[in-house]
């Protein structure tokens, strides 16, 4: 009997058209997670920019020159003529708001995805994300205490996309892909990171205002609402798109992939005291340090620092997250191709670009930091591009681990790493909150600095106790002997 062969790269591959899907997903759901990054500095006045009045808490000192003017005059030139009166802290205040209620379902979302059905889970956050995107803006101008309450329900809803989406991709694509499909699903956070701040920023400037921008993504998100629903499935077996060479296929090399009885007892003491397990949800907070401070506060950043005006700043703030799309997709590649042809063991691969990625953008981002000023910012393009290429290697690193070491599991690890990851998510608007109260000069330094400090850590950790193998107590034949167990337990009450 010959052996069952249907290729990723296919015509006739309709995982590929998912995982596509998948990507188109992430970017719409992200954008409207993002929008407020980039809309900020169009919503504000200009008085409310923290950077006039050479206040060295808010612009570090080292950074200042006699021949780059800041003033509130100079910002309405460069496109930031915003019309709502909301402080420095106000503002910091929902750029966090997200992350603290996303702790509250954080702690439940991977099981509750992991029990049930990820698609039903996603399709209602995704919903209400895209309904948070039509109200945003008639709030906003009306209250914004009842903006923030907005934020706080996007944060509820945000804990379910990742392990959503990583329990779908860990049931839809078997080990050999499992690099190559994370690149290609996960890189809608960069699409939507760099292509929504070019977008945001020509809406911005826009006859339609800012209001535009929470518009234009709502109705990306709706488009994604209904794509999910006609084709979405939790199994490949299920979908009628999928060709019966290509189920065979995946029925044979997805395996351990077993959906889990709603009676099974969850391995909690294995997955808790988990070294694989805490060094991969280790590098998720590290990593979402680094993101989110570049996701939410690059803009700011260009602005402050390098005083880029708007057209410029969607530019420049597209670099990185252009950079680490096009590494994480050929490094995901590249790592499946040498598990294939050159048979190298997942996890050597996996520990390899997990260095690159941590040590790589650590070097970046204090070279991005320390050097460029405003005299001379197109300095910061290669340091910029440096962190995007390297920092993106955490595909094929630890983010495979997550969907390899117990693919039955993943929602539940994936829900895990969210809330250690949800402390690396605060940690950017609080040190650059905490270091602007304390008037400590030189403080996008510090918080820079303090993300690279993270990233050799956790790349030190991965390094002793990351694996991209099934774990023992994850594979297929434990799964089931411990359903058989809680059946026969089941029987013995009867």
């Amino acid at each position: 009997m010959s052996e069952i062969k249907s290729p990723l790269f296919s015509l006739k591959s309709f995982r590929l058209r998912f995982g596509l899907l998948l990507t188109f997903g992430l970017w719409a759901v992200w954008t409207m997670r993002l929008n407020l990054n980039m809309a900020i500095p169009c919503m504000v006045k200009p008085k409310f920019a923290s950077v006039s009045h050479g206040n060295s808490s808010l612009v570090s000192i080292a950074f200042s020159s006699a021949k780059c003017e800041r003033s509130s005059g100079n910002l309405t030139v460069m496109g930031y003529n915003g019309d709502l009166d909301w402080s420095p802290s106000m503002q910091s205040l929902l750029f966090s708001a997200s992350f603290y209620s996303s702790f509250v379902t954080a702690f439940f979302a991977g099981y509750i995805v992991d029990r049930f059905e990820p698609k039903k889970s996603l399709i209602a956050a995704s919903l209400i994300y895209t309904m948070i995107g039509y109200l945003s803006p008639i709030i906003a101008n009306h209250s914004f205490w009842s903006f923030f309450s907005l934020r706080l329900l996007l944060g509820l809803v945000d804990s379910f996309i990742f392990p959503c989406l990583n329990s779908l991709a860990a049931r839809w694509f078997p080990r050999n892909e499992k690099a190559t499909i994370t690149g290609i699903y996960t890189s809608g956070i960069q699409l939507a990171a760099g292509g929504s701040s070019l977008i945001s920023s020509f809406l911005c400037l826009s006859v339609f205002g800012w209001p535009s921008i929470f518009y234009f993504f709502a109705i990306m998100g709706t488009i994604w609402c209904i794509l999910c629903g006609l084709l979405v499935t939790n199994w490949p077996q299920k979908s009628r798109f999928v060709n019966e060479d290509e189920k065979k296929y995946l029925e044979l090399h997805t395996k351990s992939t077993k959906k889990i009885s709603k009676n099974i007892t969850m391995p909690w003491k294995e997955i808790l005291l988990s070294k694989e397990v805490f060094a991969c949800n280790f590098c998720n907070f590290s990593s979402n340090f680094v993101l989110n401070l570049n996701q939410l506060f690059l803009p700011t950043f260009l602005k402050e620092v390098l005083l880029l005006p708007m057209h410029y700043n969607g530019f420049y703030t597209m670099i990185p997250f252009c950079a680490e799309f096009l590494s994480k997709n050929t490094m995901g590649i590249l790592s499946d191709y040498l598990k294939r042809t050159k048979g190298i063991n997942a996890t050597k691969l996996g520990k390899i670009f997990q260095s690159v990625s941590s040590f790589g953008s650590a070097i970046g981002l204090l070279l991005l930091v320390s050097i460029p000023t405003c005299e001379r910012p197109s300095i910061a393009i290669p340091f910029m591009i440096l962190y995007g290429l390297t920092f993106s290697c955490l595909s094929p690193g630890y983010y495979t681990s997550v969907i390899s070491i117990a693919p039955a599991y993943t929602g539940t690890i994936t829900s895990m790493g969210q809330i250690l990851g949800g402390f690396g998510n605060l940690a950017a608007p609080l040190s650059l909150a905490l270091t602007s109260y304390l008037e400590i000069e030189n403080r996008w330094l510090i918080v820079y600095g303090t993300a690279a400090c993270c990233q050799i850590v956790a790349g030190l950790i991965f390094l002793f106790w990351g694996s991209s193998e099934v774990l023992p107590w994850a594979e297929e034949k434990s799964v089931q002997q411990e359903q058989e167990k809680k059946v026969d337990e089941n029987n013995g009450k009867f």
